[in-house]
C-alpha cells in the first residue's frame, strides 16, 4: 500500500510470481544447443518445423550483450513465443526476465533483455508458447552467467 508521509511516497513492491503453464503440446519438442555457457532452445512442431527460439547469451561479444535473453517467432500459427529466465534458481522456477513476442507478427525477434548476473551464478532458461491466457512450456535447461 502507498503511503504519503511529509511530502514523500512509499511504495511495497510485490514481485510478480511466474505465470502458471502447461508441457509443450503433443508432438513439440524441444532441441538445445551450447556454446560455452550461453543456450540456444528451438522448438519444433509436431510436423518437424522450427517455429521459434530462446537464448541466452552468457557473455559479451560484438554487439551482443552478455547476461541476456531474446526470443524468436518464425511461424505465423498464431503462437507466440517467450524466452524465461531464472536467476540463480531454487526449488521451483521463478522466471526473473521474460522476454516475448506477444503482439507482434511473426517473424519478430524480441530485443535483448539484459542486466548484470555475478560470474559463475547458476541460471534457468525455458521456450514457452503463448496465445491468450494459455502457456506451454518446456522443461528447464541449466547454465551459468
Amino acid at each position: 500500500m502507498a503511503a504519503a508521509i511529509a511530502g514523500a511516497v512509499a511504495f511495497t513492491i510485490v514481485a510478480a510470481p511466474t505465470p502458471a503453464s502447461a508441457a509443450l503440446p503433443d508432438g513439440y519438442r524441444v532441441e538445445t544447443s551450447r556454446d560455452g555457457d550461453s543456450l540456444d532452445m528451438q522448438i519444433v512442431d509436431g510436423a518437424g518445423r522450427y517455429i521459434g527460439w530462446a537464448e541466452f547469451n552468457a557473455d559479451p561479444w560484438g554487439d551482443t550483450p552478455g547476461d541476456a535473453i531474446r526470443a524468436h517467432d518464425i511461424s505465423g500459427d498464431g503462437l507466440g513465443v517467450e524466452a524465461w529466465l531464472d536467476i540463480d534458481p531454487g526449488s521451483s522456477f521463478q522466471a526473473d526476465r521474460i522476454a516475448s513476442t506477444r503482439g507482434h507478427t511473426s517473424p519478430y525477434a524480441t530485443p535483448w533483455i539484459t542486466g548484470n548476473i555475478a560470474e559463475g551464478t547458476r541460471v534457468g532458461l525455458r521456450i514457452c508458447l503463448v496465445q491468450g491466457a494459455t502457456i506451454y512450456c518446456s522443461g528447464t535447461q541449466y547454465t551459468y552467467a
